[in-house]
């Protein structure tokens, strides 16, 4: 009833809970399972900033990025956030943490979604 005869395929719900316009969770259901899931080819744009203790890394899609994986090879860190959605005209934030520079980190980044696993 919801969909209205529009196909499961290419629908998502996100929902939030917001306390004093603060963001305190936030979801996104699907009406269909992740392998039936009409998936575009997305287009992530990443920005890198250097900060204390590692990177700041913002990215942006204009396409649903489903199960955003990232991956650093030859690095030793850890991401404050990994495997997450990202939906277009939003963008996600989140840090690298490492004791070390990385030199062309721009370049060493691997973003992957599951769309990248078939």
């Amino acid at each position: 009833e919801l969909l209205k005869g529009t196909s499961a395929k290419n629908v998502l719900l996100k929902t939030a809970l917001l306390q004093n316009e603060k963001m305190l969770g936030q979801n996104i259901l699907y009406f269909a399972p992740v392998e039936n899931l009409d998936l575009p080819a997305p287009k992530i744009d990443k920005s890198i900033t250097p900060i204390a203790g590692g990177y700041s890394i913002r990215l942006t899609s204009d396409q649903l990025a489903k199960n955003v994986y990232l991956q650093i090879d030859e690095a030793d860190g850890f991401f404050s956030d990994n495997f997450f959605d990202l939906l277009p005209g939003e963008s996600v934030e989140f840090e690298f943490r490492c004791k070390t520079k990385i030199p062309d980190l721009e370049n060493k980044l691997k973003i992957l979604t599951i769309r990248d696993t078939y």
